[in-house]
């Protein structure tokens, strides 16, 4: 659910004055913001004067600590619930207050703990990055010369990291595309830019490709070599990755002569104002999160690269979360030397695959295959070189199959292969043609000997009344010893 927002100032009489509230706050307490702005909390919600929540708010209003509460009760003529409620420091004297009806809440206690949880950590981090950022906001303050309209602006950028931040908490590595995609049109939107966009470093390399990208309706989006960006030749990039230096370029027109290739390349792409921080992570550069104007010049403040800065982090930090989840799931399915599914994988798909063709009447055929004397080839050649010859088998398997087809190594040197919607008679083409491309490869161990060497394999099809992945299995291994069978007659004879 999401939050509702009071903001505070504290008085000079001690009391805490509201001096904004959001569309939600109204929602959530069936009230209309215009007639309490500039109320206390005392006159707004006499029902807390008795509780320690007003002590808490002066005390975070004064000394930057933030507060957590998991249940404020409140009960009166207008509100009747219990409420979650966090609250941190905007700058001295003026307190932010999130707040959410937990009455109805339905979650589990370990989900709502573990939320909760996460939620007193992201409070925690942007807690930190606004007391870094306080000398800077003062200095934006009196610039502008108009305090209170740049703390509206500040607590609208607040507001939109803290959504972005609550957002990706739980965001999945399916759903992160689409996610990163909503993001930067809200980046957008409000930074007034015309293309925000995500680049990548290629690793190893000084090139960045661009992964993510969001443009105003009516703007090109950026394809073909303008998706690649060479910082190894521009040395504002180059600076950035190396050092995490913030880009900001207010009109391209005035750069340096010293930066006459960049000046050029951000013309041909009719940029008139550039914004881009560095998306670190683990203390390494990874990307940037770029900000650019092709419609007019403007002119983006420190602040504004502080706020982008903190929503790179919270980007960086849910995509590499969401790389992590891929990797660990593709480490529970594969097997580590060969990179095909592993013994307990593939007899999940195996089942999965039967059942398929059961309901949808079709049929399925399975080949189970090991080497021809594998153990011959680790005592002559040395397991290393054994390890090589399963290496080499996997990459013909995988260059050989189909893509509806499936391998996985079921251990040692015994593989089973999944052909769904296949005939065993097309299935026996198929591992005729990996048997011959496997006894054409030739081996050659640490001593410099050279080797050849085969598989035998045995074929099963599903019938209509198959039903247990089992019994597909053991006739593909029956089959199996009866070609190893008939190999060792042929090779005694």
């Amino acid at each position: 659910m999401p939050f509702g927002v009071h903001v505070y100032r504290m008085r000079r009489d001690g009391h805490l004055e509201i001096v904004w509230a959001n569309s939600r706050a109204d929602r959530i307490l069936g009230t209309d913001n215009a007639k309490y702005i500039g109320l206390t909390l005392d006159e707004t919600f006499p029902q807390l004067s008795d509780t320690e929540v007003p002590g808490k708010y002066l005390r975070t209003a004064a000394s930057g600590d933030p507060w957590h509460a998991d249940q404020v009760f409140m009960s009166g003529s207008r509100i009747d619930g219990a409420f979650e409620v966090f609250a941190f420091q905007v700058e001295k004297g003026v307190v932010a207050v999130a707040f959410r009806d937990i009455t109805h809440r339905k979650e589990s206690q370990f989900k709502d703990a573990e939320l909760r949880r996460k939620l007193e950590q992201q409070v925690a981090v942007r807690t930190r990055e606004l007391q870094k950022a306080n000398k800077q906001l003062k200095e934006v303050l009196a610039e502008r010369g108009n305090a209170e309209m740049a703390v509206r602006h500040r607590l609208a950028m607040e507001r939109l990291v803290t959504q972005l931040a609550i957002r990706f908490i739980n965001v999945s590595s399916d759903d992160m595309d689409y996610s990163i995609s909503s993001a930067l049109a809200e980046i957008g939107e409000f930074a007034r830019a015309d293309r925000v966009y995500i680049a990548r470093i290629i690793e190893g390399t000084d090139r960045a490709f661009i992964l993510h990208q969001w443009t105003v309706p009516g703007d090109t989006p950026f394809q073909g070599d303008m998706m690649n960006i060479d910082f190894g030749v521009l040395p504002t990039w180059r600076n950035m990755v190396k050092h995490g230096d913030v880009i900001h370029i207010p009109d391209v027109s005035k750069m340096k002569a010293r930066q006459s290739l960049e000046q050029r390349i951000l013309t041909s792409r009719a940029t008139q104002s550039m914004l881009a921080v560095p998306l670190q992570f683990g203390g390494a550069t990874l990307g940037f999160l770029g900000l650019e104007s092709t419609r007019r010049r403007v002119d983006w403040t420190r602040e504004d690269s502080t706020i982008m800065t903190a929503i790179g982090t919270v980007l960086v930090n849910a995509m590499e979360r969401a790389k992590a989840e891929v990797l660990l799931h593709e480490k529970a399915i594969q097997d580590p030397l060969t990179g095909l599914f592993n013994h307990r994988y593939i007899l999940e798909q195996l089942a999965q695959a039967l059942q398929s063709a059961h309901e949808k009447g079709r049929i399925l055929t399975v080949a189970l295959c090991d080497f021809d004397d594998f153990k011959g080839i680790n005592d002559r050649h040395g397991h290393r070189t054994g390890d090589e010859v399963l290496i080499e088998f996997s990459k013909i398997l995988n260059r050989e199959l189909r893509a509806t087809d499936m391998a996985g190594r079921c251990g040692g040197d015994e593989f089973l292969l999944l052909f769904p919607d296949t005939a065993d008679v097309q299935a026996r083409g198929i591992m005729e043609r990996i048997h011959g491309a496997l006894k054409e490869k030739e081996f050659e161990d640490a001593a410099k000997q050279r080797f050849t060497t085969s598989f035998s394999f045995g074929l099963a099809c599903s019938r209509p009344d198959t039903r247990v992945p089992e019994e597909l299995f053991s006739a593909a291994d029956e089959a199996l010893y009866g070609a190893k069978n008939t190999l060792k007659q042929s090779t005694d004879s």
